[in-house]
């Protein structure tokens, strides 16, 4: 899935790969949400279900650049894995 219109914050990429969500799962989200809502400082949430996971995205859109900036992403009713499963993931991945 391509992602030309779509950009990630830092903090957005690393909530990502720490909650096992993926870009395509974050611009299906933005593209085609069950749920947007407008948020009061401008940002927009999108909720979409995927593979059974309540996908929370909250973005802003760059008019200039024609473009959603992710702010943050996470899966609700998921808690982000403990500190000793991050750090075995990190240990396989090497």
């Amino acid at each position: 899935m391509e992602h030309k219109n779509v950009i990630f914050t830092k903090h957005a990429l690393e909530r990502m790969k720490l909650r096992r969500i993926t870009p395509d799962m974050v611009v299906k989200a933005i593209k085609s949400p069950e749920q947007q809502e407008k948020e009061d400082d401008g940002d927009t949430k999108f909720i979409k279900v995927i593979n059974k996971r309540n996908l929370h995205v909250v973005a802003n859109y760059q008019t200039d650049e024609k473009k959603w900036l992710v702010v943050s992403t996470w899966v609700r009713g998921e808690d982000d894995p403990a500190w000793w499963v991050r750090l075995l993931r990190w240990f396989f991945r090497r």
